[in-house]
Parts: C-alpha cells; structure tokens; sequence
C-alpha cells in the first residue's frame, strides 16, 4: 500500500515539476505587453498620379537614306543653328568623318594655344595647376565610366598640357604640327565618297535624338481646350500606341515650360486646390523631383478619378525624355512621431460641466510603458499610412513624447495600471 502512494506522490511531483518549468519557460518568452520605442520619422503629405508630359517641341529634320552621326549628346542645350548631327553617305565616310572631327578639335586646340604662345611664359605655376586638375577630371571620369565626358576631359587635358610645355620652355613652337595636321585633314577630306549633310536645329532648346511620336500629337496649343478633357481621353492617351518615325533624326524642347496632365483619386479634391505650388516626384530611372503650379483642376465627382493639369519652368535632363508617367504629388513635406495603427486606442472620459451635465469626449491616443505603470498620452495624427500613423510632436506632458515605449497590445489596459 505505501508503496503505491509513493508512486502516486512521485507522478504527482514530476507532473508538477514539468508543468512548472513549463510555465516559467513559457513566461520567459511571453510579453503581454509588446512594446515600440516611439521615434521621429519623415513624412510627405503626397497623393499618386498618373499622367502624360507635355513640352514644345520641334522634330528635326529626316533622313530616307545615309548614316547618322550625332555630335551632341541628349539632353545638351544648344543654340538656334548649331549642328547636332552629320549624314554620311556610308560606312567608311562615318568612319573618315569621326576621324576628321577628332583631328580637326585637336588643331583647333593647337592654333589657339600657338596664337596666345607668348602670354604663358610667366603663368607656370597657375597652368602647373590647371593640368593637375584637368588630368584628375579625367582620371574621374574613367573610373567613373562617365564616357560622355572623357572626350571632353581629354581636350581640356591636352590644351594644358600644350600650354605647360611653352610655360616651362618659351621656345616650343607648334607652328609645324599644326601644318602637319591641317595636310591630314585636308587629304582626309578629300577620301570622302561624298560631303555629309549636317542637321541643325531651328531654335535654341534641349536636343535629343529619342521621339517618341507625341511630338505632334500632344502640345501646349492641344491643352488651351484642356476644360473640355475627360479623363478618358487622358487613358487613351497614356495606353495607346504611338507610330515613331523611324527617319527622324531627333528633336529640340525650345521652351523650358512644360505640363503635366495627371488624373487622381477624386476623393482627394479637397486637396488639390488651383494656385498651389506642390513637388513631382517621378521614381522611373534614378528618380527625380521638381517644382510645379497646380494650373486646373477639372472635378469629376461621379467619377472614381478627376483631371489636374500642372505646369512647370524647371527644364532638366530627366524631363527632356519625360513622357507617360507615374508620378507623387506632393504638398508639404514634415516630421513626427511614427507609431503603428494596432497601438492606437480612443479613450473616452466623462466630465462635469458648470451646470452639472456631463459630457463624454473621446480622445485618441496610446498606452506607455512607464516605468512598469501604464500611462495614457494622447497623439495629433498628422498622416495616416497603411499600417502607421505619424503624429505631431509636443512638449506637452500630456501628449506622445519621443522614446516613449509605446504598448502594441495588452488586454485590460488603463491608465495607471501596474505591469
């Protein structure tokens, strides 16, 4: 018989002991109260858009037959007439006329150093200096793989190293190097099947050799009807196929004011307001931002989405290429306290008026953890996101204050309550 209640007592105790290494195990991982250290985050006041670019832009001229060799690089400024392309009737002309360009920038640089020989006699310290910079221009954009300005950097690189040969030795003289070169230019002339046709543009602007076939389809003159758009047509615009000549040679933006022609969520009306200034952010490529005047606001409140057309004098290589686009809206850009929604409680307290009527007000705000103690602080939500709040900061007691632990979840919580 004892026997039997030992072992009756000894499955008792093992029970017991399982269960209570259990449970403090259990309560080494359990938090009833998972908290969030509250911290300053940036936040944009910002809506999306979708919409489409419209510039003033003028279409080059096109070539049926021959090689194109363009002399500018997209995006470059240029001036009314400058030459951005040459036509060459075939290959090996292309290949004679890279040739005559790279030979004919290097007796340029010849004759202008040769006609200034003599004022560089006593600047040798100043060219000295000049030519370290130059080289390290260059050696920069190698590394970096910038071979749109390796050209350029080697030129300057040259015509310093030319002007410190004479500064370090008055006697050079490039009299004869320069005659040498003008013969090979001349004899490389001569090899050409036939003289190339160059294309210039018709006004000064941005030139690029991408078209896109909206050139002639949407321009400024297109928007001065722009109360009579639905947001159909804007779709129409944005999805359809465009035809590109594929004989145009490029064209030129020749005004640095543009628009943009987005639809958005009509339950943001409210917010877009004729007159306002508000940033554009586009994420395509490396992303950019730029400065813009809401113009018109065209409402469609029985619609899902409602026209705004924007406009902008802020001219940049991005928005050269800028065409159909996703894009933010953004107003004001600020900081505040980040919290997630699933701590956010609304509070509601009773109080006595004057006249003895009590009146319930409901206060939206968080439970902290305070030294073991909950404590209530109310917030001012500033943006709502998907999951978050961002709430203004004050130095109100009362209210949120940075590094606060906020608690995400509890049950039974009230202000004051020990944990």
């Amino acid at each position: 018989m004892n026997s039997i209640v030992s072992r009756i007592v000894g499955i008792m105790l093992s029970i017991f002991t399982i269960v209570y290494f259990g449970y403090q195990a259990y309560m080494m991982v359990y938090d009833p109260y998972a908290t969030e250290t509250a911290l300053v985050d940036n936040y944009m006041d910002q809506i999306d858009i979708q919409g489409i670019a419209v510039k003033s832009e003028q279409l080059l001229d096109e070539v049926s037959s021959g090689i194109v060799n363009y002399r500018n690089t997209n995006s470059k400024k240029v001036l009314a007439g400058a030459v951005v392309a040459s036509v060459y009737a075939n290959q090996e002309d292309l290949e004679v006329g890279q040739t005559l360009s790279q030979k004919q920038e290097q007796l340029d640089i010849l004759q202008a150093v040769q006609e200034k020989h003599d004022s560089y006699a006593n600047s040798a310290q100043t060219i000295m200096s000049d030519t370290k910079a130059s080289q390290l221009e260059l050696v920069k954009a190698i590394q970096n793989n910038d071979y749109s300005s390796v050209y350029a950097a080697q030129n300057d690189f040259l015509e310093d190293m030319l002007k410190q040969q004479i500064a370090l030795d008055s006697t050079v003289d490039f009299s004869s190097d320069i005659q040498a070169l003008s013969q090979e230019i001349e004899t490389l002339k001569q090899s050409l099947s036939k003289d190339p046709v160059d294309i210039t543009v018709p006004a000064a602007g941005y030139f690029t050799n991408e078209t896109d076939g909206y050139e002639t389809i949407l321009t400024p003159e297109s928007l001065v009807n722009f109360d009579d758009w639905t947001t159909q047509q804007l779709q129409q615009y944005t999805t359809q196929q465009v035809a590109v000549n594929p004989n145009s040679t490029g064209k030129v933006i020749d005004s640095t004011e543009w628009y943009f022609v987005a639809e958005f969520d009509t339950d943001y009306l409210s917010r877009v307001e004729e007159g306002q200034t508000v940033t554009l952010s586009f994420s395509e490529g490396n992303g950019f931002q730029v400065k813009a005047d809401i113009d018109t606001v065209l409402p469609f409140e029985d619609q899902e989405t409602s026209l705004v057309l924007l406009k902008s004098s802020n001219m940049s290589d991005e928005v050269v290429d800028l065409r159909v686009e996703n894009a933010s809206m953004i107003f004001s850009t600020s900081k505040g306290i980040k919290v997630s929604k699933e701590a956010l409680r609304m509070v509601s307290e009773t109080e006595e008026t004057e006249e003895g009527e009590e009146t319930t007000t409901t206060t939206p705000g968080v439970y902290v953890d305070m030294g073991q103690v909950v404590r209530f602080r109310k917030v001012d939500v500033l943006f709502e996101g998907e999951d978050y709040v961002v709430c203004a900061v004050h130095s109100d007691d009362g209210y949120l204050q940075i590094y606060d632990e906020v608690i995400l979840k509890g049950d039974d919580l009230y202000d004051g309550k020990p944990i």
